[in-house]
């Protein structure tokens, strides 16, 4: 009796043992499955996927959106302030801002005799004369539409030493260059605010004419009879001393 106890007792500690072992592999397999499934999830997770999705946001996507915000919000820079300084002084000069600089002596105008050649007003007397000895200088000045297209001239009237009948130098604006005509005294006299003047030229030649200008030059005209007629009852130019306060004055009344 005691024999066959121990047998059966044999038996169920083997089929113990034969449980554990297999619950041991199964175990052991599931374990590592777990691990690789566990490897790969991560690897998809945090690996390819966490990369691209971290490239997407941080990477392209976030420096377009940095760049965009820098450039929408941002203050103009050195380089924008000289690209609008150089554009400024790129800027055409209109009519009135070149005869105003030209009267108070900070722009020059071009001689239509030669185009090469640039005047200041300071230095009238190179229009004049290259004579030692003489003095010239402007002393007057007035702004008219001499030739009626809508858009004035500058007159300046010259005295050479202190007589007032040399003449006078027009200024005419055009393609962005104000060019100097010389006119002797007798040439152009009295002249109207409608730009018709008083010609002699000796004998014969005289009458009232009109000038009608151009970057090449200047053409004297005939009025007609009635115009003629009725030139004496016309009134005069406004004639302004040359000073800074009756420039702006002049511009003032005229522009």
């Amino acid at each position: 009796m005691l024999g066959k106890s121990k047998g059966i007792i044999a038996v169920l500690v083997g089929t113990m043992v034969l449980c554990l072992l297999s619950a041991c592999t199964a175990y052991g397999y599931s374990a590592d499955n777990e691990s690789q499934e566990g490897n790969v999830s991560t690897e998809q997770e945090f690996g390819s996927e966490g990369n691209v999705s971290t490239e997407q946001k941080f990477g392209s996507e976030g420096n377009v959106s940095t760049e965009q915000g820098s450039s929408s919000e941002s203050l103009p820079s050195e380089t924008d302030d000289a690209g609008l300084q150089s554009a400024e002084e790129d800027k055409p000069v209109g009519m009135e801002e070149s005869y105003r600089a030209i009267l108070l002596g900070e722009g020059d105008f071009c001689d239509y005799n030669d185009k090469d050649r640039r005047i200041n007003i300071e230095n009238i007397k190179e229009v004049v004369t290259e004579s030692e000895g003489v003095t010239a200088k402007v002393t007057k000045f007035t702004i008219i539409d001499l030739d009626g297209n809508g858009e004035n001239e500058i007159v300046l009237w010259v005295e050479v030493n202190d007589h007032m009948d040399w003449g006078f130098v027009i200024l005419y604006f055009q393609d962005q260059e104000v060019y100097g005509y010389p006119l002797w005294y007798r040439a152009f006299q009295d002249l109207k605010t409608d730009g018709t003047f008083y010609s002699s030229g000796g004998t014969g030649n005289r009458g009232i004419r009109r000038l009608k200008l151009s970057e090449n030059g200047f053409t004297v005209e005939e009025v007609s009879d009635s115009e003629a007629e009725s030139y004496a009852s016309k009134p005069d130019v406004e004639w302004y001393d040359l000073t800074p306060e009756n420039v702006e004055l002049a511009f003032e009344n005229m522009f």
